[in-house]
């Protein structure tokens, strides 16, 4: 795999563009499965190990503004529940194990986690626009695939992602 093949994934989410429209979203998530099944994804990634840790930006459309970002994370390293704003987002596992939950937002800042889950090697989910979820790495280490509608930089500078501090318990 190289950056030009990265580049074709996504002519035909440039066809299907609506920010925010759902048929764009499944159409994204269609481009990240299609790269989950590439045997040398795995390869070049860890190939990038070192700039891996940081982030590496390896796709962003200039015209309609969505981005694609790998990035790896060890084992229990815990990113506490926050949404993306306006953005939407798409977490793909190229290698490893992360748990992800969702939460349910009661008054202005009070979370419930409604559920948590694994995403394994070859799986994907969506997170839509407020969506609060919390991420945890639980195998050695997991190599993800994030893909965003819009800059995520722009959107916290914005004050549009909130962050939420408090660890919360299961829904009962």
């Amino acid at each position: 795999m190289n950056q030009q093949q990265i580049n074709l994934f996504f002519d035909d989410l440039k066809l299907s563009w609506n920010k925010q429209n759902e048929e764009t979203i499944k159409a994204g998530k269609h481009v990240m499965e299609k790269m989950l099944k590439r045997e040398d994804l795995k390869k070049y990634l860890t190939n990038q190990s070192d700039n891996l840790a940081k982030g590496i930006e390896l796709y962003r459309d200039s015209e309609f503004g969505f981005i694609l970002l790998a990035y790896s994370e060890t084992k229990g390293l815990y990113r506490m529940p926050h949404n993306h704003g306006n953005g939407w987002v798409i977490y793909s596992v190229v290698d490893g194990i992360i748990e992800m939950g969702t939460y349910a937002l009661i008054g202005d800042m009070n979370l419930i986690k409604k559920e948590k889950h694994q995403v394994q090697i070859g799986s994907s989910e969506v997170y839509f626009p407020g969506d609060i979820h919390d991420t945890q790495c639980v195998s050695d280490s997991v190599i993800i695939l994030r893909l965003t509608s819009c800059d995520l930089k722009e959107e916290e500078k914005q004050g549009r992602i909130k962050k939420f501090q408090k660890p919360c318990s299961l829904k009962t």
